[in-house]
């Protein structure tokens, strides 16, 4: 098959499918006229079985297959209709994709935006280094923030351990006795109650 000519050999596309939908569209019409807005399954068959037979008519399906070339084979036909020009192929270039620069919240957008910066340093003949210390401020800031997070969230844990620690130090206090028949000096008694 030709390149760019499936649309001209497929033959049911164009000359049945279109008048199809034409069909059907002009039976849903009908119905909008008998106050039939909202169309069930009920109204849906008849009216698709009626479009159906008005479109996929023998002489309908034989004059598309004809008008494509492809019944009887006649493949003049599809080539006098492609508008064929022969040109040499430009290489590929690779496209370079749109990128908003911002703020990465996370692991993954940090990745990604370390990714892009070094790729872009690499072709940097072809970038913008405006472009390139935007990206590395973002990049920054990012990191910035990442970091701060972190701070707060390591001076949370300990002033919760802390917290911690004090109220199981509340629960539990210390029992210290006096031992029975024991003399002491008023020094030795209030270093043991301390």
């Amino acid at each position: 098959m030709p390149p760019h000519s499936s649309h001209l050999l497929q033959p049911l596309d164009v000359g049945c499918f279109s008048p199809l939908k034409r069909a059907y569209s002009r039976e849903v019409k009908a119905l909008i006229r008998y106050h039939i807005n909202h169309i069930t399954k009920l109204e849906f068959l008849p009216a698709s079985k009626a479009a159906f037979d008005r479109a996929f008519t023998p002489a309908n399906t034989c004059s598309a297959f004809r008008g494509a070339g492809v019944v009887p084979l006649q493949p003049d036909v599809v080539l006098l209709r492609l508008d064929v020009q022969l040109r040499t192929p430009t290489p590929a270039a690779l496209p370079e994709a749109l990128w908003e620069a911002r703020t990465p919240s996370n692991v993954r957008e940090l990745e990604a935006q370390s990714t892009l910066i070094r790729e872009r340093v690499r072709r940097h003949k072809s970038s913008s280094p405006a472009l390139i210390i935007e990206v590395i401020d973002q990049l920054n800031k990012g990191a910035k923030v990442i970091m701060l997070s972190a701070k707060l969230m390591r001076d949370r844990i300990n002033s919760l351990e802390r917290a911690n620690e004090a109220a199981l130090a509340r629960k539990q206090p210390k029992k210290k006795r006096i031992q029975k028949r024991v003399t002491s000096t008023k020094g030795e008694g209030e270093d043991m109650l301390a």
